[in-house]
């Protein structure tokens, strides 16, 4: 009796046994035939006593060389169901059937797959780089071992496989200068739809002007990946009226950038520079007030209680110390940049004429980059709500002030005659040099 009390738990314990490896063994078949990624790829993998990431140090001993891993130049894998697909590492099939949990972890960046991938890094790349990525590192290392890495060593992979397929961060090509409150947002809203340009983050890096001391790995941060032959495209409109930038872009990116110049009319530049900055300080000093904080003034140029008092002296003449009336000073911030720049590598256009004719003005553009031919009327919405052209494709996208809580400043007839004689000389000028005509520049 005794005995078999002693043997009974060793037999329950071996039966049990037994039963869980077969139910080990049933569901791992099971996954294998039917989860949406298929079969876990099989491949030749080299060991080694840890994962190898390029700028990484060692981690997780005993699993796989990821530096072997990107080199491989084949794959065979089973990852869409049944179905198996090969293809290098460099190159994803534009054309598979699979289900769509599968179609989330590939295509959405921003979903419930819990990637440990921190979500700015996955903003930062394109969707077509997303995808392209991903199924490289299915296809070298298998679904379940990435998922498992920890976070660290998930984002080195994921920016190796980046490179690998063709994507990393690059310095701009294309560069939109400014000029402030022209036509930039509009512009920049526009060229960043083209497949062939790939554009900072966030609407302005301000890196030449405020951010310089961060140094050019902080300013190559601040692009979107990109693959080799897109045209990287950043936009900060202070760039133009910054006595250092020329030479800065010039030395830190390439001599041969191409810029890219918005202009219009200056008195009415003017009058929105001053709206814009009335709006943004009173967003500014409200918030400060809610949290308690003292007020605080922007960054932006020096502004009166009145568009009058800012834009002339006590005496009636016009404050060309102000920052509102040099901006529109437009030939003279041009000839500093033609010291750094042959006039070849940069293109003017009438921020006026963007708000009319956006179709006209994109073609320019267009044909100034060597892009292939894209924008089309279809590509444009007039916006009757909010009287700006919108982008309609390929996604609707629209870019327009919001709701004004403060009065656009009405301008007398004296001073706008005043303003406009005092530009036309620069205006004028300004055609000359670049052998265009703009209607406002005989006012």
């Amino acid at each position: 009796m005794v005995a078999t009390m002693r043997t009974s738990p060793r037999k329950c314990f071996i039966y049990l046994s037994i039963v869980t490896a077969v139910l080990v063994f049933l569901t791992y078949t099971l996954l294998e035939l039917y989860s949406p990624f298929g079969p876990t790829p099989t491949m030749e993998l080299s060991r080694g006593k840890s994962i190898s990431i390029p700028g990484e140090g060692r981690a997780n001993p005993g699993e796989l060389n990821v530096a072997s891993l990107v080199n491989q130049p084949n794959v065979t894998s089973s990852l869409f169901g049944r179905t198996n697909v090969s293809f290098p590492v460099e190159q994803y099939p534009a054309e598979f059937n699979i289900r769509k949990k599968s179609l989330r972890f590939y295509q959405a960046k921003i979903s419930k797959v819990p990637f440990r991938m921190r979500q700015k890094i996955l903003a930062e790349v394109p969707d077509e780089a997303h995808r392209m990525a991903m199924a490289a590192i299915v296809s070298s290392l298998g679904r379940d071992k990435f998922m498992a890495l920890a976070t660290n060593l998930q984002e080195r992979m994921y920016v190796t496989f980046l490179k690998k397929v063709g994507y990393q961060k690059r310095l701009p090509t294309v560069i939109n200068i400014g000029a402030k409150k022209a036509g930039t947002t509009a512009l920049g809203l526009y060229l960043r739809s083209h497949p062939q340009v790939a554009s900072s983050l966030g609407n302005e890096v301000h890196y030449f002007d405020w951010n310089y001391d961060r140094g050019i790995s902080y300013y190559r941060s601040k692009m979107a990946y990109s693959r080799e032959g897109q045209e990287v495209f950043e936009k900060t409109p202070r760039y133009f009226i910054t006595a250092d930038v020329p030479r800065r872009i010039r030395d830190d990116v390439s001599p041969d950038v191409k810029l890219i110049l918005s202009v219009r009319d200056p008195v009415q530049r003017a009058v929105s520079d001053f709206h814009h900055e009335q709006e943004l300080y009173s967003r500014v000093n409200n918030k400060a007030r809610e949290t308690g904080r003292p007020p605080r003034r922007t960054r932006g140029p020096e502004i009166a209680s009145t568009f009058e008092a800012t834009v002339l002296r006590e005496n009636g003449e016009i404050n060309t110390e102000s920052e509102l009336v040099q901006i529109g000073m437009y030939v003279e911030h041009l000839k500093r940049w033609l010291k750094y720049f042959p006039l070849s590598q940069i293109i003017v256009i009438d921020g006026d004429q963007m708000t009319k004719t956006p179709l006209q003005i994109m073609k320019t553009v267009e044909n100034f980059l060597g892009l292939d031919p894209y924008f089309t009327e279809d590509h444009f919405q007039y916006s009757e709500l909010h009287h700006v052209y919108c982008l309609a494709l390929p996604e609707p996208k629209c870019k327009f002030s919001s709701p004004h809580k403060i009065p656009k400043p009405v301008l007398s007839d004296e001073l706008r005659k005043k303003m406009y004689d005092f530009y036309r000389p620069y205006s004028q000028e300004l055609m000359k040099l670049l052998n265009q005509t703009f209607p406002w520049a005989e006012l």
